[in-house]
């Protein structure tokens, strides 16, 4: 110190050199020896006083080389500390000493000087003191600006001061002998350097105004990155990472801010680094992480990720190929044109949203750098990718070379084009825009797609995405045509990727076409037909192609060598595949040139096969012989090719002769088919010969029939074709001698066949008619196969075939037939064609012959199964693998021998046909269930419905037989109780197997064809029969009710009407009048059970039960008791009506004497009446529903006094209560007032002996017993409730046992709640005795361990709504101990178990109960407020109970102060305002701020307590912004200070500015205008600016989606007083021109339609004000604007004289004028012109008329479709009153809009009108007047049957003033409308019912139409579950508030048709019933009522009289209520219910 003391230099480099820390050192700790020297020194001397005295020195003796070292000490001793966070408070002295005024003047004039070691130090102090913390990198960021010698001209400089180094130095250690640190720039950093990283240091630091300020330096950020390609790739490397950090990273700058600061100029300098030779250069030993790396691969993956992601970088979502501004941008946006903001970096300008990128794009193009530099074809391809409407701009400005040449420019440009062209369809954005408002309120996991645009992409757009226009005819020609082969399959090549990509563009225009319905004159039609026109130009003709082909096969024939042969096949294959193309993409193109394809098949000679004599191209022959089979390698391919083009050339003439050859070209497809070893081009040329041969008179009835035949011929259907694939020397493949053969003699019959066809069909007729019963023309046989019968009997006959030729013709007929037999339903046919084919073959001798005569006989004889009884041991050997394998099976004898266990161990299984494997599996083999797996196995992964249905009709064959095989009779029966042996039976079994593995793959597949095959079941006799047999063995019986199970659903009313039959005759069986023949059919009745509609099973139910009766001293069969028990279990499934009620009172006295325990429990809980049974009835439908609550409003148990009474004895109660007993008790006790009246006495006497342990058994019955007695007016008299009092402790005790069980089961928690709710009973209901007991045990729960559980919560919070007197000491000790409790909870743990939550909830509710203003204990309340503001902040639960204490106690303020104070400093506050944090959680906490100012608001309202506020404030109206206005205004109120001051900091983005001298009116330009027009046209009229009115209805709506009002007129209020005031803040010209773009001024007019005066008042107000300034402003658009306000002041109705508040405006008129404002500031809308001169053209605006309608609706301008759009949403915004529609009737607007939505295709304009008529509905007057006088509910009718099938109409609805904008399907809109019509029809009955005075209410027409369009509406929207639940919520709340009476007769009324498809729970169930239900009643039907609330939460019906009968027949209608929790109030001659908490009466119901 003494020697700093004295200044010596010798001094300050000791010193610094002592403090320094080297670059590559480790990281500092605290003990290190110089970190001891610098703490001792700063302790010694604070602040390093000696340090800026010797620098004070320096300066004033200008000593050179004693100026840097004082700030190389500060350097080295602050890099030394700033890593140590311990050592800061040292610094700080020094860093408030470093940035002072005079300190770092001194630093800016060193950096601006010229010396360079003052330069570095400098630099190195200032990265050092950034590096402390985030609050000196601020400050030091603002001293160095406000000293203001450092500008951007200054950084420029610094930043290009780099020292020189060698090339090998920048790229890293080439050498490889120097040390890592020695190269590394960091290590010596230059000024360049140093200066990089002191300004990415503070833009990486999270001090956010530093960051700001640097990127709006755009000079300083060009000049970072300008030098950048000579730069080491370390610095690269920080730059770039750094510059990533900010793009991804930061969140709370905005992006456009950042695309502002990032500009194109500095992309170019990154794009430097492609051609930089220092670039290159690879880091080696450097830093870990870029090891291997070079800078122009760090620039090349940085470029990519801030270029090519859509919304991410620079890159800006785009709408593909339609340019920007077409159309709309959003369904919003519809009108505006040019109204959007232009980004800085998302458009402004140029018809593209990626203007930076396109500048890239265009700076790539023109220095060349595609081909030239690595990475570049990569980063464009990857560009275009991610912004598809560059591609069309870009290959201008490309630079790449297309004209035909033998150079790597060529090369290279053409496969750089063609990975353009072959970029993906961008076929999102051919989509209609998502709505911004539908993208926030989304809350699904999976988006609904938006239905297509009405009109197509530009053309030029498509086309040269398709086919570019520097790729010209002339140069593909010139291509094509070239001496180079290179040159020719590189041009060929390109081409065919355009037309793969013209092929894909037109398929996706015929799916927009298709899903659009358009005719032949639709936009996307057209341009589709203006693609392939345009496509043709550009294309090279057709014979220029062929040519090009031609040439290339002459060259291959001509080849010498192996190299000539391949580049020659290459060729051909280029062109073949180019031609193909041709055929698929432009037909028309290639029909014009007259090419024949089948010339591509045979070879030019006479019989040649060979390469040699394929001579045709040249043009001598007339073929090119590509049907031969011995091609490998590309020629394979271009086979592949040949065959394509054949099926897609048009009208083929394939039963022509080939050319020369002597036979058609059929022949030579099936040869090909039949010898070709590769697998593609076998599939390829069969389903090329499928699709020639299914459009012929040979099969045209039946195009699956082909397969069979193409099946049959494969002689080797399980060879493998490896090996000649695999094989080096592949031998040439030959069809074999046999099937030349069949080919041959196939050839000719064909031809014979095709030349008299009728003739066969003829004979194919007689044929099926002499085989017995017709079969329809499905199941017939082609008649070819007739012909082929004739023509081999004719030719053995006439002996023109030899033996040898005879076998595999007649070898082909019998696999042919065998196949043949799976279309027919039995085997007359195949047994015909058997006995002919043997006639014929009796006529030829030969050994080959003499195996195929009767083979087919036993092959059908073995599949019916006689040949499986007759086949005996001798030959049931196992056979030889050769002998049995997959080659020869489909030609062996079944019965030859055991072919099976051959047959599986072989390969090849799955290449065989299904029916022979099925055929050889005999009888042991299919009794094995392992076969049937393995039979099922061989199917495809995929098969077709053909294939299905042959397989089944196969096994139904056998299935038939088997039945058909003797059976053994038994010892006591007569021959007609023959039963099935056990052989046959396990045969069954396995066929059953097989059938049911098969019926479920068709289950698999798409469409209706399910339907079908399900008939051809239930027709086929042999299952019929089984299904129907007497006996049959249990297996096969199980089997089989399998099968019917996985074949049919008894859900299903198609399945119930196919299986009627089976139906009738179950109940036809179950009539029979003995036991003994019900036990019988007992089972075979069962499967038919579940489908039985409820009269049949009441009336089945009664049929059996009369046998039981009758037969009681007789043992019931179990199969009789299985049989009643599914009759029962079927029961449940409807719900309880009258009939069911009635057969439940007959059914228990005889059940319960035979022990069916389990019977008597289902008919039990099925008799009771919805919500009184204890199960849950959680699978009833809609339908189920209104049916039970019809019946149970007519009558119940308790009514039905005649039906008998169930009695019971103390016998059911010997050896205890189990669970069995306790279930069927518990609904027991509700029928029967004698069964009460045994278990009470039971109660009585046995409860108090009942053990603890076992309390938990009696708690179904017990609850049961009191529930029921509750109703009545003394319960505790009653036997047995004495008893019950008594048990209350053991009663409690075992309910804390429950709720303490920390993994509770269903049954645990079931019998908790049955136990709360009997304790419940007793506490309410309590006598004289008990209540002290009862006291005494509640209070003493919270002695124990389990009283703070969400149920012992629950428990106290329904006896505190009881009101009972007893519970309120315990509650309140409850309570001391809950707080207590919790704050130990919060305290010791991070996270809250799920106990401990729901605890917090349930103890909210309780807290709720305490009356607002009562005090709880202040001392318990303190801990639990600090322990949640600090340790839960974070969780919604723990806020909601600070909020509930809140008013409920009362702190001093200085304690509230604190918890706000702890509240607002806490971390997780300051992350609220981004846009991760829930809007929930937002909401919360602002609340608790709010419910801490209402504790204490004059010591809270501080300054401090308000700023931190401002960043939550978003300015919507929604509660929780509104929450925080209110506290502003509570701060204004007590502080008597304005908050306008800290507004003029707001900005809608939730970042307060930094800037000082803000205006109002920045505020107001900030707006985003898009969101402040949806804030007019969904304004919300009842919005006030009473700052404590926060109940805004909000349903659904999402209101942050639109701004507040109240703020946005009080911020423009403010922008006209500051203008006022005269400090220089008057509003320019171009000023006023911003105000109008931001549209506030419109809302401001939209404002006079309020409802509230204040509002209206208001902005007359602004209007007034807003006229007088602009008057006095000169501006181009003054005069306009000042036109327009005169016109919409002349429309506003005048105030009335004694009052200044004009009227209410209508919403048409000020919605007009708030457009037509919008539009004088975006003069490029199309609604500028029309709305101009619509003003213009009148001196004043009639406010009772619509502007606009007609000349908008009825447009003929080109741009018709826009207006017309426009003033449908006009319209549908406009309709808000019915002042609105009296101004639309007034022009008929609804008969307009009707007969547009049926004379239009249009798919938007028809969902605008929907919504039109959806708000028109919503207004009474406008809905009454719409019923009554327009028809509209018939209108809906006709509409509904005429947009059946219309699934595409997804309407955006409004609802009303102030509802959401929701998506609704088709039947949903139907719904919606007929909602509002019974809502507001309803209410004007009700209204003129009381007027009239008698409460009745008439007859309307209107109900019974309601009531068929609800039933047409469900119906439809049956098959889709979202659209069937969205109807569902949308009628029951129909039917819930119309007055309707539904009779619970299925046949009076449609309602239960109509609700069959819906088969799950129904949202709600405002059921009422017809007794006065008990405690534990309402609460179950509450439960069952606890479902997502309709989209109305205020139903109204109408109003009636209050006298009368307590139950009426009416279900919708009562005259009483008592369900708790409908709140009724009277309001204008209607009943208005809510869903309100439970209340209670004097006696607690």
């Amino acid at each position: 110190m003494r020697a700093l003391d004295r200044s010596s230099s010798t001094a300050l480099i000791a010193i610094r050199n002592q403090l320094t820390v080297k670059f590559d050192e480790p990281p500092v700790s605290a003990t290190d020896p110089r970190v001891k020297l610098a703490n001792e020194y700063l302790e010694k001397s604070p602040g390093a006083a000696e340090i800026f005295d010797a620098w004070d020195l320096a300066i004033n003796t200008n000593h050179p080389l004693l100026l840097p070292l004082p700030l190389a000490a500060l350097s080295s001793l602050i890099a030394l500390l700033s890593p140590l966070s311990f050592f800061h408070p040292l610094l700080s002295p020094i860093l408030t000493r470093l940035i002072s005024p005079q300190i770092i003047r001194s630093i800016t004039q060193y950096l601006a000087g010229t010396r360079t070691d003052l330069i570095l130090v400098s630099l190195k102090a200032l990265a050092e003191s950034v590096k402390v913390g985030e609050r000196w990198a601020g400050r030091v960021w603002e001293a160095l600006a406000g000293s203001g010698g450092v500008n951007a001209k200054v950084w420029g400089k610094l930043l290009g001061m780099r020292r020189k180094i060698s090339s090998g130095a920048a790229g890293g250690d080439e050498g490889g002998g120097k040390k890592s640190g020695s190269n590394n720039p960091f290590a010596s950093p230059d000024i360049r350097v140093l200066s990089l990283n002191f300004l990415l240091s503070l833009l990486l630091s999270p001090h956010l105004p530093t960051k700001l300020a640097i990127l709006s330096q755009s000079s300083v950020i060009r000049a970072m990155f300008k030098p950048v390609p000579e730069d080491h790739v370390l610095v690269v490397q920080r730059l770039l990472q750094a510059w990533w950090e900010v793009w991804f990273l930061e969140k709370r700058i905005a992006r456009g801010t950042k695309v502002a600061a990032f500009t194109s100029d500095v992309v170019g300098e990154i794009l430097k680094l492609y051609s930089s030779v220092m670039s290159r250069k690879v880091s080696i030993g450097g830093d870990a992480g870029i090891e291997g790396y070079s800078a122009r691969s760090l620039g090349h993956h940085f470029l990519i990720s801030i270029l090519t992601v859509p919304g991410a970088g620079l890159c800006f979502q785009d709408q593909g190929w339609y340019p920007r501004g077409f159309e709309s941008e959003t369904v919003e946006d519809v009108e505006e044109g040019g109204g959007r903001k232009g980004g800085a970096g998302g458009g402004g300008g140029g018809g593209v949203h990626n203007k930076v990128v396109r500048e890239v794009l265009r700076t790539i193009g023109s220095e060349g750098l595609v081909g030239d530099e690595d990475g570049v074809a990569e980063l464009v391809l990857k560009i275009l990718e991610g912004s598809p409407e560059l591609v069309a701009s870009y290959w201008a400005s490309s630079g790449i070379t297309l004209d035909p040449r033998l150079s790597s420019r060529f090369l290279i440009s053409t496969a750089h084009l063609s990975a353009i062209v072959s970029l993906p369809i961008p076929i999102a954005s051919f989509r209609m825009p998502t709505p911004s408002s539908s993208a926030v309120a989304s809350t699904s996991s999976t988006p609904t797609l938006q239905a297509f645009r009405p009109t197509p992409p530009p053309l030029n757009n498509i086309i040269e995405n398709i086919l570019p226009s520097i790729f010209p005819k002339q140069f593909s020609t010139k291509g094509l045509l070239s001496k180079h082969p290179l040159v020719q399959q590189t041009t060929a090549v390109t081409l065919s990727r355009c037309l793969s990509k013209l092929h894909q563009v037109l398929n996706t225009f015929l799916d927009v076409q298709t899903s659009l319905e358009e005719g032949d004159h639709g936009l996307w039609t057209v341009r589709r037909v203006e693609i392939e026109r345009e496509m043709r130009k550009r294309v090279p003709d057709v014979q220029t192609v062929v040519g090009f082909a031609m040439a290339a096969a002459k060259t291959a024939s001509a080849a010498t060598t192996e190299e000539e042969s391949t580049r020659a096949a290459v060729l051909t294959e280029a062109a073949l595949r180019l031609l193909s193309l041709y055929h698929l993409t432009l037909p028309a193109l290639v029909a014009e040139a007259k090419f024949d394809v089948g010339k591509l098949l045979v070879p030019g000679g006479e019989k040649g096969k060979g390469k040699e004599e394929v001579d045709a191209v040249g043009g001598t022959g007339d073929g090119w012989g590509f049907a031969r089979s011995n091609v490998f390698g590309v020629e394979a391919l271009t086979q592949l090719h040949v065959l394509r083009l054949v099926g897609e050339g048009g009208e083929f003439a394939w039963g022509g002769r080939a050319g020369s050859s002597p036979n058609t070209y059929i022949y030579h497809l099936l040869a090909l088919y039949l010898s070709t070893p590769h697998p593609a081009t076998r599939t390829t040329s069969s389903a090329l010969i499928t699709r020639l041969l299914s459009s012929s008179v040979l099969f045209e009835h039946d195009p699956s029939e082909i397969t069979i035949w193409l099946e049959s011929m494969i002689s080797n259907p399980t060879s493998s074709i490896q090996d000649v694939e695999e094989s080096a020397t592949p031998t040439e493949p030959s069809l074999s001698s046999d099937n030349e053969i069949l080919l041959t003699f196939l050839d000719d019959s064909i031809r014979r066949c095709l030349k008299t066809p009728y003739k066969y069909l003829e004979d194919s007729l007689h044929f099926v008619v002499s085989t017995g019963e017709p079969i329809s023309p499905k199941e017939a046989p082609s008649p070819l196969l007739v012909t082929l019968l004739e023509q081999l009997a004719a030719k053995v006959k006439g002996k023109l075939l030899t033996p040898k030729e005879v076998a595999p013709i007649a070898a082909y007929i019998r696999r042919l037939a065998f196949g043949l037999v799976g279309k027919q339903r039995d085997l007359a046919y195949g047994e015909e064609v058997a006995r002919r084919l043997d006639e014929s073959l009796e006529k030829s001798g030969g050994e080959e012959v003499a195996l195929e005569k009767g083979l087919l006989k036993k092959q059908l004889g073995y599949l019916t199964g006689a040949g499986l009884a007759s086949e005996s041991s001798s030959n049931g050997g196992s056979m030889d693998v050769d002998e049995v394998s997959p080659r020869n099976l489909m030609d062996l004898d079944p019965s030859h021998g055991d072919t099976w266990t051959t047959l599986t161990s072989s390969e090849g299984l799955s290449t065989l046909p299904f029916a022979y494997i099925f055929l050889h599996a005999s009888l042991p083999q299919l009794s094995d269930a392992s076969t049937s797996t393995t039979i099922l196995s061989t199917l495809p992964s995929a098969p077709s419905l053909p294939l299905l249905q042959r397989s089944i009709r196969h096994v139904t064959h056998r299935i038939t037989g088997l039945l058909s095989l003797p059976r053994t009779k038994s010892s006591s029966s007569k021959s007609k109780s023959a039963v099935i042996s056990d052989e046959v039976a396990s045969c069954l079994q396995g066929c059953l197997r097989v059938l049911k593995g098969l019926v479920e793959r068709v289950k698999e597949l798409p469409g209706g064809a399910n339907d079908a095959l399900k008939r051809e079941l239930v027709a086929d006799a042999g299952l019929k029969e089984l299904l129907m047999m007497e006996k049959v063995p249990k297996g096969v019986r199980a089997v089989l009710a399998e099968v019917v199970d996985s074949c049919f659903d008894a859900r299903s009313s198609v399945d119930r009407q196919i299986t009627a039959s089976y139906q009738d005759w179950a109940v036809t069986v179950l009539a029979k009048t003995s036991l003994k023949s019900l036990s019988k059919y007992a089972e075979a009745c069962a499967p038919w059970i579940h489908f039985l509609a409820l009269p049949a099973l009441i009336a089945s139910a009664d049929s059996v039960l009369s046998i039981v009766s009758v037969a009681s001293d007789e043992k019931t069969a179990p199969h009789v008791a299985t049989l009643l028990l599914s009759i029962f279990t079927a029961l449940k499934k409807y719900p309880t009506t009258p009939a069911t009620l009635s057969l439940a009172k007959r059914s228990l006295p005889i059940l319960l004497p035979l022990g069916m325990l389990t019977t008597v429990v289902d008919l039990l809980e099925t008799s009771l009446p919805l919500g009184y049974s204890p199960a849950a009835q959680s699978s009833f439908t809609i339908k189920d529903a209104v049916i039970t609550a019809d019946s149970t409003a007519s009558g119940s148990f308790v009514a039905s006094s005649s039906s008998p009474d169930i009695s019971i004895d103390f016998d059911l109660f010997a050896g205890g209560l189990n669970d069995e007993k306790a279930a069927l008790l518990a609904p027991l006790l509700y029928q029967s007032e004698s069964a009460r009246e045994v278990f009470g006495r039971w109660l009585a006497s046995n409860l108090e002996s009942v053990p603890s342990s076992s309390i938990h058994a009696l708690a179904s019955p017990l609850a049961a017993f009191l529930d029921v007695n509750s109703s009545k007016s003394d319960p505790s008299s009653t036997e047995g409730w004495k008893a019950c009092e008594i048990a209350f402790p053991r009663l409690l005790a075992t309910f804390l046992v429950l709720s303490a069980s920390s993994e509770p089961t269903v049954a645990s928690t079931k019998t908790r709640e049955l136990v709360g709710e009997s304790l419940a009973s007793l506490a309410q209901f309590n006598s004289e005795e008990s209540a002290a007991l009862i006291e005494s045990s509640l209070a003493g729960v919270v002695s124990t361990t389990a009283a703070f559980t969400s149920s012992v919560c629950d428990l106290f919070l329904r006896l505190v709504k009881l009101g009972l007197p007893l519970i309120f000491k315990p509650v309140v000790a409850f309570l001391d101990a809950s707080m207590e409790w919790l704050v130990r909870q919060v305290s010791g743990t991070d996270e809250d178990s799920v106990a401990v939550v729901a605890f917090f909830g349930s103890l909210n509710n309780l807290v709720k109960l305490q009356v607002a203003g009562s005090t709880l204990k202040t001392h318990l309340i303190e801990p639990i407020f600090t322990a949640i503001l600090q340790d839960r902040l974070t969780s919604e639960y723990a806020l909601d109970l600070v909020i509930s204490l809140a008013p409920r106690t009362s702190m001093k303020p200085a304690i509230v102060v604190r918890n706000l104070q702890l509240l607002l400093s806490n971390r997780s506050f300051s992350a609220i305002p981004l846009s991760s944090t829930p809007r929930t959680l937002r909401a919360r906490i602002v609340t608790t701020i709010r419910a801490l100012f209402d504790m204490s608001p004059a010591t809270c309202c501080q300054p401090a307590h308000i700023e931190p506020l401002m960043a939550l404030y978003r300015g919507t109206p929604d509660h929780t912004d509104r929450t925080i206005l209110s506290i502003f205004h509570l701060f204004e109120r007590h502080r008597r200070i304005s908050v306008a001051s800290l507004l003029t900091s707001w900005s809608p983005d939730g970042l307060p500015s930094m800037s000082s001298s803000r205006r109002p009116l920045d505020i107001i330009v900030a707006l985003d205008p898009a969101k402040v027009l949806r804030t007019c046209t969904s304004f919300p009229t009842r919005r006030s600016f009473n700052p404590q009115d926060l109940d805004l209805d909000a349903g659904d709506i999402d209101l942050q989606t639109l701004y507040d009002p109240v703020y946005l007129l009080a911020a423009y209020a403010a922008v006209l007083i500051d203008g006022e005031l005269g400090l220089g803040n008057e509003l320019s010209g171009l000023d006023w021109v911003e105000v109008v773009r931001s549209n506030v001024l419109g809302l401001v007019v939209c404002a006079l339609s309020s409802r509230k005066e204040d509002m209206r008042s208001m902005a007359s107000f602004l209007i007034a004000k807003t006229y007088s300034y602009i008057q006095e402003t000169m501006f181009q658009e003054q005069t306009q604007l000042l036109y327009t306000l005169n016109l919409l002041r002349h429309s506003c109705p005048a105030p009335s004289e004694d009052s200044t508040i004009p009227h209410r405006s209508p919403t048409v008129i000020t919605l007009f004028f708030a457009q037509t404002l919008r539009s004088i500031g975006n003069p490029s809308s199309f609604v500028y012109p029309a709305a101009s001169r619509f003003l213009l053209q009148r001196p004043e605006v009639d406010a009772g008329d619509v502007p606009l309608l007609y000349g908008m609706l009825y447009s003929s301008d080109d741009g018709w479709k826009q207006e017309r759009s426009w003033i449908v949403k006009f319209l549908r915004d406009g309709m808000r009153s019915a002042e609105d529609w009296r101004i639309l009737q007034r022009r008929h607007t609804f008969s307009l809009l009707a007969s547009l939505f049926q004379s239009t295709p249009d798919l938007p304009i028809r969902r605008l009108i929907l919504e039109v008529f959806i708000n028109m509905t919503q207004n009474p007057t406008a809905c009454v007047a719409l019923v009554r006088r327009e028809g509209f509910l018939s209108w809906i009718g006709i509409q509904m049957g005429l947009l059946r099938d219309e699934k595409e109409i997804v309407v955006v609805v409004k609802g009303g003033e102030e509802k959401a904008e929701l998506e609704m399907e088709v039947e949903e809109v139907w719904l919606r409308l007929v909602e509002n019509v019974v809502v507001n029809l309803g209410a004007e009955d009700a209204k003129k019912a009381e007027e009239k005075g008698d409460g009745k209410v008439g007859k309307a027409s209107w109900r019974g139409e309601v009531l068929a369009l609800v039933a047409r509406a469900v119906k439809g929207a049956g098959e889709c579950r979202d659209a069937s639940f969205c109807c569902a919520e949308s009628s029951e709340l129909i039917l819930f508030s119309s007055s309707f009476q539904i009779k619970s007769e299925p046949s009076t009324s449609p309602l239960p048709s109509c609700f069959d498809s819906l088969s799950f729970p129904p949202p709600s169930l405002p059921l009422l019933l017809p007794s006065p239900p008990s405690s534990t009643t309402s609460r179950r039907i509450s439960s069952l009522s606890n479902r997502p609330s309709p989209s109305f939460p205020l139903l109204r019906l109408p109003l009636e009289s209050r006298s009368g009968s307590r139950r009426t027949s009416s279900f919708l209608r009562p005259t009483r209520l008592d369900l708790p929790g409908l709140e009724r109030s009277k309001t204008s001659g209607e009943l208005l219910w809510r869903w309100e908490p439970e209340r209670k009466d004097s006696r607690g119901r």
